[in-house]
């Protein structure tokens, strides 16, 4: 008794969705599929690397701190380590940073704005170059980046590295063209 109970339920509302039974409303119907048929021919949206729709970097959202942190840089301890931070997709923050510490390590890292500083949401140091895959075999680390009167600091906050523990701190002004 129930499965002729479902049964009718089902039939019933693919009748009232398919209009069967009703006369004066061919023209509603044709102009549903027609609809229907606009719809399965759009375009899919473009995914970004992370699978979500992709977002433009809107230069107002991000001018602040464009203004402060974009660009490269040079450490002030050796005048030989650099720092270079530039745009990326909002998707992954919005900024990317790539440094070098010389005769030591390299770097890189997806970074997002975090009040008026930035903060490393994704870093990884290149401390092993035999690695296939750039995540596999590569140290982790977290960081911060913020302004001081002569640049700007980058403090390791959390590292996997024995070469840059955390809390290291790096100054850095901006590199002379």
């Amino acid at each position: 008794m129930r499965k002729i109970k479902a049964l009718a339920a089902v039939l019933f509302c693919t009748s009232l969705l398919f209009g069967c039974g009703k006369n004066k409303d061919n023209d509603n119907n044709s102009q549903t599929q027609q609809t229907v048929a606009e719809v399965s021919t759009e375009e899919p949206k473009t995914t970004g690397s992370t699978g979500a729709d992709d977002v433009p970097r809107e230069a107002i959202d991000y001018s602040d701190t464009d203004e402060i942190f974009l660009g490269e840089w040079v450490d002030v301890s050796d005048g030989v380590s650099t720092l270079t931070i530039t745009e990326d997709s909002p998707q992954t923050g919005g900024y990317f940073l790539e440094f070098t510490i010389y005769r030591t390590i390299s770097g890189a890292a997806n970074v997002n704005r975090d009040g008026d500083g930035l903060s490393v949401n994704q870093g990884f140091f290149d401390d092993n170059p035999s690695a296939t895959v750039y995540t596999d075999n590569h140290s982790r680390f977290y960081g911060t980046l913020k302004k001081t009167d002569n640049g700007i600091s980058f403090t390791i906050t959390e590292s996997e590295s024995e070469l840059v523990p955390a809390g290291t701190v790096y100054e850095y002004t901006r590199k002379s063209e």
